[in-house]
């Protein structure tokens, strides 16, 4: 089988061609430019095998990402599998939104920050590696110990400096329940309705029910559940004239927003992702 003729096998997928392009460069090393160049290429009976291995998966409904054990994020590629959610393009607003306040209200501070629910550690790491200077600590958490894992291997892959790498401390556990008081407080938490939820993971994408499902209490149909008692303990291990950033819905990030406020948390805004929906709620608590 030719480049050319693997670029024609069909792929249920709405991202045919560029998932098979993915596949290619993944097993040719060939960037975009170079499969154009070598569509003659013959692949070898090891190439061959593991692009039709991908296509089946795919054809099956498993990301990309997934199958490659592999997705960029802020400029930076982070390794992911199935005990992850994929890094997702909009939330990195909430990683530049981190880094401008960093910027803007703590240029000259040592902070102490938390990336509660951190699942492949994309936020904690990202805005560590832009902002190192600004950290006195991060804590990553999670209540999945395999996912714990994954953000341990990225940030052991991404974070270079040992003296940056130092500052960063694992924690398994439920949101900030055991842990002390932060600065900063970053969350990507569940936040899908159950039923929507389930709904998603019917095409075979296969991302853990754990990390969408907001309301795995089952006491809220809404997907806030789990959000709320976020922003609850987030009262309590809030420093005061500290801020916290939180992905949501743009079918509840409103909800969440009255919710915080009744709460006492001031400024309240709302941060719109690249479509245009509503999706980062920031909150200071003075």
């Amino acid at each position: 089988m030719t480049i050319r003729e693997a670029k024609k096998i069909h792929l249920d997928s709405p991202s045919a061609a560029l998932d098979i392009s993915c596949f290619l460069e993944e097993i040719t090393g060939f960037s975009k430019t170079a499969l154009l160049l070598n569509e003659r290429t013959e692949l070898n009976d090891s190439q061959e095998n593991t692009f039709l291995k991908y296509c089946q998966m795919r054809n099956k409904g498993l990301p990309v990402a997934y199958i490659l054990h592999k997705k960029d994020f802020y400029a930076r590629t982070f390794y992911v599998d199935e005990n992850v959610l994929i890094p997702k393009p909009d939330t990195e607003i909430l990683v530049e939104r981190s880094i401008a306040i960093l910027k803007e209200k703590f240029s000259m501070e040592k902070i102490s920050a938390a990336d509660v629910c951190t699942g492949s550690g994309c936020i904690g790491v990202s805005v560590i590696l832009e902002r190192g200077d600004n950290f006195d600590q991060l804590i990553m958490t999670d209540i999945s110990p395999l996912a714990l894992d994954i953000a341990k291997k990225n940030a052991e892959a991404l974070v270079k400096d040992q003296n940056l790498f130092d500052k960063i401390t694992f924690h398994k556990g439920d949101l900030l329940e055991g842990l002390g008081n932060f600065h900063m407080i970053l969350s990507n938490p569940p936040y899908v309705p159950r039923l929507l939820a389930e709904e998603l993971l019917k095409d075979g994408r296969n991302e853990p029910l754990l990390a969408l499902d907001g309301d795995v209490t089952h006491t809220s149909t809404d997907g806030l559940a789990l959000p709320k008692r976020l922003i609850d303990q987030i009262l309590s291990h809030l420093i005061p004239g500290g801020v916290f950033l939180m992905e949501l819905g743009e079918y509840n990030i409103e909800k969440a927003r009255d919710y915080a406020m009744e709460k006492g948390f001031k400024n309240l805004s709302i941060h719109k992702d690249l479509e245009g929906q509503l999706r980062v709620l920031e909150g200071w608590l003075f």
